[in-house]
């Protein structure tokens, strides 16, 4: 592995990325090389723009479409005001991409993941196959999955009308406000509504549809916990909850809507969707969902 500074990443996310990218007159530089309009989700190439090499892959942590792009440091900034001069391309941050790949339930390391907790535990064994595989951690695991879990990573969602949002380390607690699990990601549910999170629980309180009670700075909030992610794209299907219509607005990722594709200027893909304040440059926040 080889680390340097000679080179940046730059995300371009959202439904319309692929037709924002395409105007910049990128190509492949072999011969029978895949045009950028077919690559397929986590497939990459090399290109060649006005003469500058781009390593592009058609993916993201946002949940949407798009594409991440490294590119040599010093051509970075000529290619991310290419991008921003776009009319559906905006530039944006890390809380926007958070936002983002929580309500498409991808979880994060250092919140989500960590040393405490195995992927089994994180609904991630999809990626830690063992059947007739050995690796660090292998033994741990199939020990795990022999005896079951006792412990899972689930998502959950707050009503809007509970005015609160569970945010990471708070916890969740039973009957008894014995703490049971923790909250290891949250926020507002910008394109779904109400608020959004994730947390560790008891196997036995995992299934869709269980109550959970989480202690929001002493206040103690019902959230129901809820299978697969909390937004899906128009690929996919409809939001998991009922929303006004929303619009989106972002720069390295777009995801909803709106204006649609984004540019996150350093090595992270994100978009905030929300309904976008034109005279403000921004998009704004709910006003109807405050932490507690």
């Amino acid at each position: 592995l080889v680390r340097g500074d000679s080179r940046a990443l730059l995300a371009l996310q959202g439904p319309k990325a692929a037709e924002a990218l395409a105007r910049l007159g990128i190509a492949p530089v072999e011969l029978g090389g895949a045009p950028l309009a077919e690559l397929k989700f986590m497939q990459a190439d090399i290109y060649d723009w006005s003469g500058r090499r781009l390593g592009i892959s058609r993916s993201g942590y946002t949940g949407e479409d798009g594409f991440e792009i490294s590119v040599q440091a010093e051509h970075a900034a000529a290619l991310a005001d290419a991008l921003c001069d776009q009319p559906e391309v905006r530039p944006i941050g890390l809380g926007a991409r958070d936002s983002l790949r929580l309500e498409s339930k991808l979880p994060l390391y250092g919140n989500d993941l960590d040393d405490e907790h195995t992927p089994l535990e994180a609904g991630l064994g999809w990626a830690v196959k063992l059947d007739n595989r050995d690796f660090l951690g292998a033994a741990v695991l199939r020990e795990q999955k022999a005896k079951g879990l006792t412990r899972q990573l689930v998502g959950f969602t707050i009503p809007e009308a509970a005015r609160a949002i569970a945010r990471h380390g708070y916890p969740v607690l039973d009957a008894d406000r014995k703490i049971i699990g923790t909250v290891t990601s949250g926020g507002p549910g910008i394109v779904v509504g109400g608020s959004i999170g994730l947390a560790y629980v008891p196997t036995a309180m995992a299934p869709a549809g269980t109550t959970l009670t989480i202690d929001c700075r002493g206040k103690d909030v019902a959230a129901t916990v809820v299978a697969g992610k909390f937004y899906k794209t128009a690929r996919c299907g409809p939001p998991l909850l009922p929303s006004p219509t929303p619009t989106t607005a972002s720069a390295a990722t777009s995801a909803a809507g709106g204006p649609d594709a984004g540019i996150n200027l350093d090595a992270v893909a994100g978009t905030w969707t929300g309904k976008y304040d034109a005279q403000k440059g921004r998009v704004a926040m709910p006003t109807d969902v405050k932490d507690a």
